[in-house]
């Protein structure tokens, strides 16, 4: 009895780590996409500028 015991701890134990471990990955990856996101988002006024300004220089040709 003492045994089932002491590997139910144990498997217990081994799953709360694999859990913290995998909770843990998966706030880096959200972290950095969100971090990705933001880069990406900086660029875009930039894009549409240089769209806008290219724009005008072909309805001028």
């Amino acid at each position: 009895m003492k045994r089932i015991i002491l590997l139910a701890l144990i498997t217990g134990l081994l799953t709360a780590c694999n859990v913290k471990e995998g909770v843990k990955e998966t706030g880096d990856a959200v972290q950095q996409g969100t971090q990705n996101a933001i880069e990406g988002l900086k660029e875009v006024p930039a894009a549409i500028s240089k769209a806008s300004n290219k724009a005008e220089d072909d309805i001028r040709k």
